[in-house]
Parts: C-alpha cells; sequence; structure tokens
C-alpha cells in the first residue's frame, strides 16, 4: 500500500480535512480540547482526530504524518476484512479470503480515499472487524457473543 501511495504523501489537504479535522486535531494537541473549538464544536466523536493528533504528538505535525496514519487505518482495515473473508469462506480456503481485501486494495474509491482525513473509512473496518469476531464465536454462548460484538462496535461507533 505505501508504494502504491507514495506519490501522494505530501498532497496538501483537501478543504474537507482543513475544513474540520486537521483544526480539531491541532486542538487536542495544542490544547488538549477535545471538543474543537478552532472549526466550531460539531456532534462527530473526536476518534480519528484523536488518532491523529497522537501521531502528530509523536511524528510532528505534517502532511506526510497524517497521510501515513491514514494509511495504516487503511492497512488495519485490509486485515480486518481478510478476517471477515477467511470467517465467512470455507475452511482451508484462504485463497478466497484474501481476494476481497486485494480487490478493495485496487478499488478506486478506496485507493483515492486511503490517505484522506476523514472518518468514513475507519468505522467501516470496525464493522467487519465485528462481523468477523460475530462469526468466530459460533460454539460460545449468546452473552460472549453480545460482549465480542458490543466491544468492536464500541470502537467504530467512536470514530463515527
Amino acid at each position: 500500500m505505501l508504494v502504491l501511495h507514495w506519490p501522494y504523501l505530501r498532497l496538501p489537504y483537501f478543504w474537507y480535512e482543513m475544513g474540520q479535522f486537521v483544526p480539531a486535531a491541532r486542538d487536542i494537541v495544542r490544547d488538549g480540547a477535545w471538543v474543537p473549538q478552532s472549526p466550531g464544536p460539531n456532534v462527530h466523536p473526536p476518534g480519528v482526530m484523536a488518532f491523529v493528533a497522537l501521531v502528530w504528538r509523536v511524528a510532528g505535525f505534517s502532511i506526510s504524518a497524517t497521510r501515513l496514519a491514514m494509511l495504516l487505518i487503511a492497512a488495519v482495515g485490509l486485515l480486518f476484512v481478510f478476517i471477515l473473508g477467511i470467517e465467512l469462506g470455507r475452511p482451508g480456503q484462504a485463497k478466497s479470503a484474501l481476494l476481497v481485501p486485494v480487490l478493495l486494495l485496487f478499488s478506486p474509491l478506496f485507493y483515492t480515499q486511503g490517505t484522506r482525513l476523514a472518518r468514513s473509512w475507519p468505522h467501516r473496518f470496525f464493522h467487519a472487524r465485528s462481523f468477523a469476531a460475530l462469526f468466530r464465536c459460533k460454539q460460545l454462548t449468546c452473552r460472549r457473543i453480545l460482549q465480542r460484538f458490543l466491544q468492536f462496535g464500541l470502537c467504530f461507533r467512536l470514530q463515527k
């Protein structure tokens, strides 16, 4: 993924990134403000902005650091989609499960949005992980299935 997106790591922020996400993440880094003040408060949880703020705290504020952080989320998302493919596929058929994330990787929408600072992709990937956990729990009790589903469900709800 890194090789495919290397030419785009230094692209400037787009209008929707500069309108909400970058200022909100800078508020978290600079002031510790979980409710963004510079772009104006909104109803979205600060999950993605907090992750980017943590990356900026470690790597410094740069466009490349932001793009690499979002690319990391996309890579983890591809892993979650692969895990879901394994859970839904036939036993021992990992080749067919690998086809889904490969096709997603070359999907134009995924390719172009893979490095963008936005909140829509992370919660979709947590959805995939939640469903994989749900399908993996075939022999567990209903209570344990519900616990696992809610555990991952909380993660993706903090993103959107």
